[in-house]
């Protein structure tokens, strides 16, 4: 004991006073209450149990562990083919990796002897520690205490003290570091319990929480006179926030830094491949590194269109995506111009879906009325958008509407397209060059070629990664042939099918405009004679019509609405030609012509 002899085995002290003998006594009143689990604690292991299907050897090895590794088991989802063993996993991982908790801390403390626990700050009676082998003096006015046996009430006290802050995760003496017996073996909530002298219930707290907002939260320094709350609010500003994919994936793996910051600066496909796959090993931050480098140099997937975009950010199922895409292209916009909220999101387009194809869709005669009556605007909106010239008004209907007041906000805008000077409209070559983004070099030789060759150019659709360089090819092989405008239509177009002379005969003998009409059309089959014999003789049994204007033939053949008609026939003919001189490609041809006028 203290000051004498250790008793023998067979009286063995157990007031924890003693240094000499295994005294037990006092560790025992510092060691924290036995804490059986908590009734929600239960009630989750049972739905975890339950949701999850474990078979009955996993569940009772997960309910014999204690409450901090059964903490630590359900904080993740479970998936794969065989949950039970994943779980079983955990659980081995858990129990080799001897985590302590902030509140098995004090257990650990109230093992050692006496003068370490009581002494470990040195000051914990307000003064300093007694030499090796003297026993603690008691406070004033108090007896010592004996050389072996039951301590007196002032030392129980005092270590019951002691246990107690210990049991809520507090230093004895912040100023002071704990003894490194008190630290070695707490896994990383525990150490920074401690570090930060944070309660029970923010530790109770943080541990229910996913390993990767875990993680956020600790790896910030807390400041602060109140540090638990400080903690408490990391956790709730956390758990308000929708789950950051990364930060779950890097801190489900226990990846380093280095790698969660180099999968940030990946484009979004590496990230879903690099992600898709479990990662394994016992160097997973090496793994997830190969696979981001294997990732980064496979080329990046085509381009999603909107319908498989819509799909996706829905979570759609195949049959609605199906029932989409088999809508036209007005009726899929319908469908997906509004937010689709709900729990199931399938269900609220099907019957979008259903709604647009059981009601006919009629093409609206005055589209002012039409923008008007969707935005319900006031009267005096729309007597100012009529007002306005044709091509200015789809300016300002092409843009949706957002606010409260709507009315104001296209007034405002038909002020601002008032005010503005009118523009010059753009010749053939820019459209050109501005739809496909062709560069200054292109342009200026482009504009050096005569008209005839400039519209030999720019007649054909232009495709490729560079089409700079397809264009530049396309004006080399013009201007290296000798270029010459052909005199005869009719010659042109019997050569380019092949037909024979009775057909020539037969074409030449019609008006221009029904030849006109015979060859406008792409001739294919294997008789390619019989197909346009066929053409000639149901051309000429129709009756004489009207011939018609090219605007009204362009307009028919795309399919535009009614105000780009108005907005191209308000421009002089030479304009006219110019717009209409190239094909017209797109889903939205009418905005496309629109364009072009502007």
């Amino acid at each position: 004991g203290l000051g004498g002899s250790s008793p023998p085995p067979s009286q063995g002290c157990r007031s924890g006073l003693c240094t000499g003998c295994s005294c037990t006594h006092l560790s025992k009143m510092a060691r924290p209450r036995s804490r059986s689990p908590q009734r929600p604690l239960l009630e989750t292991l049972e739905a975890f149990i339950h949701d999850n299907g474990l078979d009955s050897k996993c569940e009772m090895a997960l309910l014999e562990q204690p409450e901090h590794i059964q903490r630590e088991v359900i904080s993740h989802f479970v998936t794969g083919a065989n949950k039970s063993a994943v779980v079983m996993r955990r659980i081995r991982e858990a129990v080799n990796s001897r985590p302590v908790s902030a509140i098995a801390a004090g257990e650990s403390i109230g093992r050692q002897s006496h003068a370490t626990l009581v002494y470990s700050d040195g000051q914990l009676f307000g003064q300093p520690p007694p030499p090796p082998g003297q026993p603690p003096p008691p406070p004033p006015g108090q007896p010592p205490p004996p050389p072996c046996g039951n301590p007196p009430d002032w030392m129980m006290a005092q270590a019951i003290s002691v246990g107690s802050r210990l049991e809520r995760g507090y230093n004895p003496n912040p100023n002071v570091a704990l003894a490194p017996e008190a630290v070695e073996g707490l896994d990383r909530i525990a150490r920074f319990v401690l570090e930060n002298q944070l309660d029970e219930t923010v530790e109770r707290s943080l541990r229910e929480q996913p390993a990767y907002l875990q993680r956020i939260v600790m790896e910030k320094y807390v400041t602060g006179i109140n540090k638990s709350a400080v903690v408490m609010r990391r956790i709730r500003e956390l758990r308000s926030m929708p789950p950051d994919p990364i930060a779950v994936f890097s801190a489900e793996h226990d990846l380093d830094d280095t790698v969660e910051q180099a999968l940030r600066v990946q484009p979004p496909h590496v990230q879903e491949q690099v992600m898709a796959k479990y990662v394994t090993g016992q160097n997973k931050s090496a793994v997830v590194m190969r696979r981001i480098r294997d990732a980064a140099v496979q080329p990046a997937p085509p381009p999603l269109d909107s319908v498989a975009t819509f799909v996706l950010e829905n979570q759609l199922d195949s049959a609605v995506e199906q029932s989409l895409r088999s809508l036209a292209p007005h009726l899929q916009s319908l469908v997906m111009e509004k937010y689709v909220t709900g729990q199931n999101r399938s269900a609220v387009v099907m019957r979008r879906i259903r709604d647009v194809t059981s009601q006919p869709v009629s093409v609206p005669s005055d589209p002012v009325a039409l923008f008007v009556e969707e935005n319900q605007l006031d009267a005096q909106v729309d007597q100012a958008l009529r007002a306005l010239p044709v091509d200015v008004q789809s300016q300002v209907m092409e843009k949706y509407v957002t606010g409260n007041n709507k009315s104001a906000v296209v007034m405002r805008r038909i002020r601002d397209m008032a005010s503005q000077p009118a523009k010059a409209p753009l010749d053939a070559v820019t459209v050109f060059v501005q739809d496909n983004q062709l560069d200054r070099v292109v342009e200026q030789s482009l504009r050096s070629l005569p008209p005839h060759l400039q519209g030999q150019v720019m007649e054909k659709y232009v495709t490729g990664q560079n089409r700079s360089a397809v264009v530049m090819r396309r004006i080399r092989d013009i201007t290296s042939q000798p270029a010459s405008l052909p005199s005869d239509p009719v010659a042109v177009f019997v050569e380019e099918n092949q037909l024979d002379a009775q057909v020539d005969q037969a074409l030449r003998a019609l008006p221009v405009d029904v030849q006109s009409q015979v060859m406008e059309k792409y001739v294919t089959g294997n008789n390619k004679s019989a197909v346009v014999m066929r053409r000639i003789r149901d051309m000429a049994s129709q009756p004489a019509k009207a011939p018609l204007d090219a605007v009204t033939v362009f307009v028919q053949d795309n399919q535009l609405d009614r105000v780009v008609e108005q907005s191209l026939r308000s421009l002089p003919p030479h304009l006219q030609g110019q717009v209409m001189e190239k094909y017209v490609t797109g889903q939205n041809r009418s905005a496309v012509v629109m364009r072009r006028i502007r």
